[in-house]
């Protein structure tokens, strides 16, 4: 049995928020952290991906093809592939929000010494509401 990397654990992170789904959302959070991962490395690749979304719309919007993205971006085809088919299952406004209160979070985990567990519960309740 394999393990699914970090990377995959944080692409299901990231629906499970974008779904609304908090109690999946802050379990597999939680997980992440007791298998070992860092939370502001959690965090980095939460950033990292919503970011590639909001960057898929803007690029698919101006009318380049998912080629076009991934060459810009210089990632590979296939995440713009599933960037942009997930970018269509929610609106550009809720990703601009989600983006901002992930660059909050971070801000919060490097400046605190309140619990990451804590703080991501907060974030996902923010975001949710």
């Amino acid at each position: 049995m394999v393990t699914p990397s970090l990377n995959q654990n944080v692409f299901d992170l990231v629906e499970y928020v974008m779904e609304n789904k908090v109690e999946s959302s802050i379990n597999l959070y939680r997980n992440l952290v007791k298998i070992g991962n860092q939370p502001l490395q959690i965090n980095a690749i939460l950033i990292g991906h919503v970011r590639l979304l909001i960057q898929t719309i803007i690029l698919s919007n101006l009318g380049y093809s998912q080629g076009s993205i991934a060459q810009k971006l210089k990632v590979h085809p296939y995440r713009v592939k599933l960037s942009l088919r997930e970018s269509k299952k929610t609106n550009f406004s809720f990703l601009k929000k989600l983006y901002m209160e992930l660059f909050n979070l971070e801000s919060e985990l490097k400046s605190s010494n309140k619990d990451s567990e804590l703080l991501f519960e907060m974030f996902i309740l923010k975001i949710v509401k």
